[in-house]
């Protein structure tokens, strides 16, 4: 059996051409736990022709991990998908093989600002597993809009977990993974948003204690609900309280996130000095590399249309056990190209954004006794142009 270690323990998850976040997650914990046990899993290999990593951390990757489907797992989601679908496996693998009594998972775009382990233990005392909601309290002065887009992707935030070592972290890692071993999509039109979405039934469980500190995981969609303010040098807080950690999700250097507009000044001071650290830990350099899984092994690009064939489970592709080498298979790569080119979107969002595979689900719903008046009511006497980017003759 593994001797557990009690150490403060970190996990990230991070592709090689991320290692400037990777490596700032992990010196940042650090710098507040000298001592700690850090680990980083990546996602993909680095090509010989990268830089050392060099990462002050324990490194494992994916493809060591007992995945469902072996390398089938890695082929059918793309990297921000793999990224979110790996974590289940990645702490399974800290908590059981590498011998951490207790561990917290941070998203590889978030900064460490305070100490946070002693909230942690405190809480541990009687849950195994720790989240953070989006928000903590409800706002008359967020619109509808922003809290139906919070609802979308779920109450807690992925980006953040943390774990006590026993049969309740167990029983939840194994049920979160074979959740994620299908449904762990961009589809929020499908009620899923990768790994998020289902933290929102793990919360209903009494092994889980929900986390309301101000100052965890305050990010661009909290901001108005926690008050951001340089308190000296190196230091912040939210409502004169320690921030803890900032999550930089969608980062932006000049405008903190690509996801939504910010006016706040002291997160954007904030971003700036993290875009400072990432510039430091090599960006450019080794975000110029391209994703590891991104390109069959001759050296095709894979598109997420033969991503998906995998994902679906596709009858005519289960004897394929590694979907990377499928070039190099002359029957099975032209059953590839034959079903990419007849097969409609898994994600019902693709489904949308694709004009010509969505035309029969929007003819349905044009046809549709209720759903199709009001859009012909719409059509005729609020916006005349709605549908006009449709093939011609594609609602008749």
């Amino acid at each position: 059996m593994t001797e557990l270690h009690t150490e403060p323990a970190l996990l990230t998850v991070a592709t090689c051409n991320h290692r400037a976040g990777a490596a700032v997650v992990a010196e940042s914990f650090l710098r507040h736990y000298p001592g700690a046990k850090t680990y980083t899993c990546l996602v993909d290999r680095p090509p010989s022709d990268m830089p050392p990593l060099d990462l002050k951390a324990e490194i494992f990757y994916a493809d060591e991990l007992d995945l469902p489907g072996g390398r089938r797992f890695l082929f059918q989601y793309d990297a921000f998908e793999l990224c979110c679908a790996l974590k289940p496996f990645a702490l399974r693998h800290v908590l059981e093989k590498l011998g951490a009594a207790r561990i917290v998972y941070l998203d590889s775009d978030i900064l460490v600002t305070a100490p946070f382990w002693q909230d942690l233990d405190h809480a541990w005392e009687n849950h195994a597993v720790l989240l953070t909601p989006h928000l903590i309290r409800l706002s008359s002065d967020l619109a509808p809009e922003a809290q139906r887009a919070i609802l979308q992707h779920g109450s807690y935030n992925g980006g953040f977990i943390a774990l006590r070592a026993g049969t309740e972290a167990r029983t939840f890692l194994d049920w979160w993974a074979r959740a994620v071993e299908r449904f762990c999509t961009v589809d929020t039109m499908n009620n899923v948003y990768v790994d998020q979405r289902w933290l929102d039934l793990a919360a209903a469980s009494s092994m889980v204690e929900v986390l309301r500190d101000p100052g965890l995981n305050v990010a661009y969609w909290n901001l108005g609900e926690r008050k951001l303010d340089e308190a000296g040098t190196d230091r912040w807080s939210v409502a004169g309280a320690p921030l803890k950690f900032f999550h930089f999700s969608g980062f932006d250097r000049e405008r903190l996130t690509n996801k939504a507009p910010c006016a706040d000044p002291a997160a954007l001071r904030l971003a700036d000095l993290y875009g400072q650290q990432l510039e430091a830990a090599g960006e450019k350099l080794f975000g110029n590399f391209p994703y590891g899984w991104g390109k069959y092994v001759g050296g095709q690009s894979i598109p997420n249309s033969h991503r998906e064939l995998i994902l679906t489970d596709a009858p005519e592709l289960r004897s394929v056990t590694d979907p990377f080498l499928l070039p190099q298979m002359a029957r099975e790569w032209s059953v590839v190209a034959e079903l990419a080119s007849v097969t409609a979107p898994a994600r019902v969002n693709e489904r949308f954004n694709d004009g010509v595979a969505a035309l029969g689900t929007v003819r349905s719903l044009y046809r549709h006794p209720v759903i199709g008046l009001v859009w012909k009511l719409w059509r005729r006497f609020v916006n005349p142009s709605l549908g006009s980017g449709l093939p011609p003759h594609a609602l008749g």
